[in-house]
């Protein structure tokens, strides 16, 4: 089954519960109301549907070795039934994407990223896969993916799965669907705390996994409240804050980094970037009083600084937020830049 028909099936049956799609991507925008679900995220758990994100499996006896050779963090130390965050870099120390890398056994490893398309991390790795007994490929079409964010997310799990999980905990929960894995993760990926499990199931489980963690007490949430709460939070993503063009430091995900591991792709550049503090831009919240689009300039006094990358759909506590890539000399918390005929402040990025 290829992933194109798993989306397709996995949206009917969101809009079955109530989803109001995208025209164009057949993503949920919301399932109702999208403030209520925004406060889902703060008061209980949200539940995401995963539909647009990536899944990859890596074999092989070599391939918890081969991507800690190939990423920031340090891999080495995973046993089975643990996780970690981890950025795939270039030799430029630009992101290729963001992987959690969970190690289901000595030899097997569940790759999850929010990434729309697997291609570009899976041919990054197949391309230094030279004699390694490794192989890695994309089941986004044969296994389905969501996500419970939120204080409650350990409650509506312990309930649905009969597991306590802990953070870095990654999960085959007795009695659930084969192939079903739980990953618990913190979502604030800069330091913060927010409570994160991702659901990965058979394409042919989801429907019932979705109701399942539904009737758990996880509140459906849309595509709007979603952003709106990572925005809130400053949580990069991929093809907004997280490209090719950016690097991990200046992506704030310096806690998904070791600097004590040695050698990786790009690891020199990431580590003088820290060490001589070259940083020449860096994300930051915006705050807003009128509508701003992505990707539109930021200036100060008619000079160049920064630009808009995401901008929230929704208000958060009588606030419009967006976040951007703030250059140095404006990035301070407070300062007052332009886009257009608006004034943006610069907030301090949330950390707790």
């Amino acid at each position: 089954m290829n992933k194109p028909a798993t989306v397709r099936t996995q949206s009917a049956f969101l809009a079955s519960r109530g989803a109001v799609l995208d025209g164009r991507s057949k993503s949920p925008l919301h399932f109702g109301d999208p403030s209520l679900e925004l406060a889902a995220f703060s008061r209980s758990a949200a539940l995401v549907s995963g539909a647009g994100a990536s899944r990859m499996v890596h074999d092989g006896a070599d391939a918890l070795d081969l991507l800690h050779r190939l990423s920031t963090n340090d891999l080495l130390q995973l046993e089975p039934g643990r996780s970690a965050l981890t950025v795939l870099t270039s030799e430029r120390g630009r992101i290729i994407d963001v992987l959690n890398v969970a190690c289901l056994r000595e030899d097997r490893l569940l790759l999850l990223s929010e990434s729309r398309s697997a291609l570009p991390a899976v041919e990054w790795i197949e391309r230094f896969t030279i004699i390694e007994d490794a192989a890695v490929r994309d089941v986004s079409g044969e296994l389905a993916g969501f996500a419970v964010i939120g204080p409650a997310a350990p409650a509506v799990i312990r309930s649905a799965f009969d597991v306590e999980l802990g953070p870095g905990d990654a999960v085959s929960p007795a009695g659930a669907p084969e192939n079903t894995v739980l990953v618990a993760s913190n979502w604030a990926l800069n330091g913060g705390e927010l409570t994160r499990v991702d659901v990965v199931t058979p394409a042919s489980e989801a429907e019932a996994t979705w109701d399942r963690l539904s009737a758990a007490g996880a509140s459906p949430v849309g595509e709007q409240a979603f952003h709106a709460k990572r925005i809130s939070r400053a949580v990069p993503f991929p093809g907004c804050e997280l490209t090719t063009e950016i690097n991990p430091l200046e992506a704030g995900l310096k806690s998904l980094i070791s600097f004590t591991k040695g050698c990786y792709v790009g690891q020199e550049v990431v580590a003088r970037l820290d060490t001589y503090d070259k940083l020449q831009k860096r994300l930051a919240q915006l705050e807003f009083d009128r509508d701003l689009p992505a990707g539109a300039e930021l200036t100060a006094d008619g000079k160049r600084a920064g630009k808009v990358t995401s901008v929230s759909p929704l208000p958060v506590s009588g606030k419009f937020l967006a976040l951007g890539y703030v250059r140095r000399g404006y990035w301070d918390a407070g300062t007052k830049l332009q886009c257009g005929e608006a004034t943006v402040t610069v907030r301090e990025v949330p950390t707790g």
